[in-house]
């Protein structure tokens, strides 16, 4: 009897494991996940061998019973990327989602023999039906919604849970396996439905909610990349008639040099050409970065700067990144620098306006760093954590633009304020 409930734990647990596995993001290979699990799934086999053929004290078992909860949820925060309660509401859930072949044990003959094969054989095909289904209908969105650490993961820990604890105390208290008491075999069984159902349900809804909230980004970043484009269109035209001044100025600056040397004053032609040649080294475009985009928005700002008489200095490595899009870093970098620009523009002495940016790629992540000197007084959203527009509804589009690239890709940022300077961190996965 002992050892016909030592087996069908075991694959319970091994089924719990391989749950794990595949409802969460995995911090290693392959090799170091299944040395985790499998240091699990030995552990808790200790555990539960002196709990069905050794212990007899009900305090020791639920010291024991402990031991193994504490060995799962120890286990799958180490596999996990997300070392928090997402990695814990994925445990409890795997849990739930093993009862139903919990269940079918009691259902089962005792003894060891073809019967009990029989019922290895129904277990095992339990668990995988259910893993298969599990798999195929919300394994996407389930692995998507862990990506949103702002969900209160906490609360929805207490759903798998609470339905753990009272399937538990609708069964007998001293059995191994889940024997209901007389009379709650029904119950137990709604109650199974109800869980799978229920999680089920919330990541639906939790899916729902996300996809608003991503319509609701796009719709954010959409807005932010016309307003980019119209600055940039703006820039453009600048450019453009820059150019033609040159070329208007040059044309003149050529025919002067043509007299100079038809008179025979060749070191003031040769003085007129040095003068052009710097002239055209002055309005070269910098290289700040080899990201292309980086580096084209780097350069429009420097050149802004200076024209607003703005120490502009920056240090950039940018390399080329393989989990966010370039052209959204580009825009929020875009916005950022134009937000610093404005307010370091209204310092009233020239020697005090400064922007200093510092990128960088430190362990896989990506940190933007933007400091700059303000004039006035500066208030943080306490929602959002941002600073707030003090130039009324319709702006400051450019902090929401870093907030919503920053909850896109699963960073974090921060600002502060200190001795006249406002800076802005922001770190993202490469």
């Amino acid at each position: 009897m002992n050892l016909r409930f030592f087996i069908f734990k075991r694959i319970s647990l091994l089924f719990l494991l391989i749950h794990v596995s595949l409802f969460t993001r995995l911090r290693y290979g392959k090799g170091g996940t299944a040395a985790i699990l499998g240091g699990c799934f030995v552990l808790e086999s200790l555990v539960d061998c002196a709990l069905i053929f050794w212990i007899t004290s009900p305090s020791l078992g639920i010291l024991a019973l402990l031991a193994e909860i504490v060995i799962v949820q120890v286990g799958a925060l180490l596999a996990s990327e997300y070392r928090d309660m997402r990695a814990i509401f994925t445990s409890v859930s795997a849990a739930v989602y093993v009862l139903p072949g919990d269940f079918l044990c009691q259902l089962l003959p005792a003894g060891i023999d073809h019967r009990v094969l029989l019922g290895l054989l129904i277990q095992i095909s339990v668990h995988l039906l259910i893993l298969l289904g599990m798999v195929k209908i919300s394994r996407k969105a389930w692995l998507s919604e862990l990506q949103f650490k702002d969900t209160n993961w906490f609360l929805l820990s207490v759903i798998p849970v609470m339905c753990y604890l009272i399937m538990y105390s609708l069964c007998e208290p001293d059995t191994v396996a889940m024997t209901p008491r007389e009379g709650n075999a029904l119950s137990v069984f709604l109650l199974l439905i109800l869980a799978g159902t229920s999680n089920l349900v919330m990541m639906i809804l939790l899916s729902w909610k996300t996809r608003s909230m991503e319509k609701d980004r796009d719709a954010v970043m959409l807005k932010v990349c016309v307003e980019g484009m119209q600055k940039n269109i703006q820039g453009l035209q600048e450019k453009n008639e820059e150019l033609l001044r040159i070329r208007h100025d040059r044309k003149h600056y050529s025919q002067m040099v043509l007299s100079l040397m038809d008179e025979g004053k060749y070191q003031e032609a040769r003085e007129a050409v040095c003068r052009l040649v710097q002239s055209n080294a002055a309005v070269r475009p910098q290289l700040f970065c080899e990201n292309a985009a980086a580096n084209a928005v780097l350069s429009v700002y420097a050149q802004r700067a200076e024209d607003a008489h703005v120490q502009f200095d920056c240090k950039a490595d940018i390399p080329a990144p393989e989990h966010i899009d370039e052209y959204e870093l580009a825009t929020v970098l875009a916005n950022l620098l134009d937000n610093a620009l404005r307010a370091s523009s209204e310092v009233p002495e020239t020697d005090n306006r400064v922007i200093k940016i510092n990128i960088r790629p430190v362990k896989g992540m990506l940190v933007l760093q933007i400091k700059n000197s303000y004039r006035g007084e500066i208030r943080i959203s306490p929602e959002s954590g941002l600073p707030e527009s003090s130039r009324g509804e319709g702006h400051g589009l450019g902090m929401l633009s870093a907030k919503v690239f920053v909850q896109k890709y699963d960073g974090s940022y921060s600002c502060s304020m200190e001795s006249g300077m406002f800076a802005i961190q922001i770190m993202v996965k490469m």
